[in-house]
């Protein structure tokens, strides 16, 4: 039961972290390509690396390769969205 909060950890993530970083942006200033490229990197899902690290350090590998596999497909739907938003604002301004 260990590996249930990490999921929805993983889901907080992908679906906070895009509302967040445009949030941020807005506030700190960068704009156009620059604040789209931060706006999608922070909606990719928990990246592989987490895996490396549990297998050298022999901790909860079952835990975070499972957190992986989850939060990259459900990035499938949060990133197509991620992508989305911006274009059709630009369409409608």
């Amino acid at each position: 039961m260990r590996a249930q909060p990490n999921r929805a950890g993983g889901a907080l993530k992908l679906i906070s972290a895009a509302p967040l970083a445009y949030g941020v942006t807005e506030i700190m200033g960068p704009h156009g390509v620059a604040q789209q490229t931060l706006i999608v990197v922070a909606a990719m899902p928990t990246a592989v690396f987490t895996t490396i690290l549990a297998t050298e350090h022999g901790t909860g590998l079952r835990v975070v390769t499972t957190s992986v596999v989850a939060s990259t497909l459900l990035s499938i739907a949060t990133a197509t969205v991620t992508v989305l938003i911006p274009s059709t604002q630009r369409a409608q301004g």
